[in-house]
């Protein structure tokens, strides 16, 4: 596994094509995720001065966040590429994408003030190339393809959450009506 990040962190497109051919990757794909989305919200906790007690609500935002947002959008991206005559599935994505998420393994670095935000900076360019790169090798199309496979793919996502966020809002000021005193 050390051996995939390297070529993932170093954006070696054959590791790319590896992980997304292994389906027993699936689960290091998972940690990856997971361990990115703790370190980051760390670093970011406590870059804000939160402290340790204001930390166990933004871990667990974060994590599911963080699932969900990687399971719907590499299901996005999967429909996405198959549209544009990609050769790949879910499970292909979930593991490109899910390894890319290596790079937010710095994110334990947002603690630090100034460095925190030039790494957040570098990261999220690392992290735009490294998923062109997966998305190009899982679904086996040109960096044009890819391009436009992440475009429709983050704006479908983004109408989804802006859906869901729509709904939630709306249950949570019709609670708010309905629990007024009269």
């Amino acid at each position: 596994m050390v051996n995939r990040l390297i070529g993932i962190l170093t954006l070696k497109a054959p590791v790319y094509k590896e992980v997304a051919e292994d389906q027993s990757a699936t689960t290091q794909a998972l940690i990856i995720v997971v361990l990115a989305a703790l370190l980051t919200t760390i670093g970011t906790v406590i870059g804000t001065g939160a402290g340790v007690a204001g930390i166990a609500l933004p871990l667990v935002t974060s994590l599911v966040g963080g699932l969900l947002t990687w399971v719907i959008g590499s299901f996005v991206l999967a429909i996405v590429a198959k549209i544009l005559k990609g050769d790949t599935n879910t499970g292909e994505m979930l593991r490109v994408t899910g390894f890319v998420n290596v790079f937010g393994f710095v994110g334990v670095l947002n603690a630090i003030p100034v460095l925190g935000g030039i790494v957040s900076i570098i990261v999220m360019v690392l992290n735009l190339i490294g998923y062109l790169i997966g998305i190009r090798e899982a679904a086996g199309f040109g960096t044009g393809k890819a391009i436009v496979t992440a475009i429709v793919a983050v704006a479908v996502q983004a109408a989804v959450t802006a859906a869901i966020a729509a709904v939630v809002l709306a249950i949570g000021i019709g609670a708010a009506v309905v629990a007024m005193p009269q």
